[in-house]
């Protein structure tokens, strides 16, 4: 896991500085995010349905992660239609 905040700001330089590397970087590791943040939810519902203590500040966080990280990939994968025609 100690991977993954480089790597994000290695895509958020390359956006910034418009490079190729940009375009890859970005859409895996919005899903990746997507995927990642669906997990750790995923494992609070069990714990839930377990009985276990549950923290609801952090699964409200984490709601909102979900949310705003599937939005921006949705919003990336929008604009990185190819315009045919």
């Amino acid at each position: 896991m100690a991977w993954i905040l480089p790597a994000f700001g290695i895509a958020a330089a390359s956006l910034w500085r418009k490079k190729a590397l940009r375009y890859t970087l970005a859409g895996a590791l919005l899903s990746y995010g997507v995927l990642l943040v669906s997990a750790i939810l995923g494992m609070v519902v069990s714990m839930a349905w377990e009985d276990q203590p549950v923290a609801v500040p952090q699964v409200v966080i984490f709601g909102v992660l979900l949310v705003t990280s599937l939005g921006m990939l949705i919003w990336y994968l929008k604009s990185s239609k190819t315009q045919s025609g």
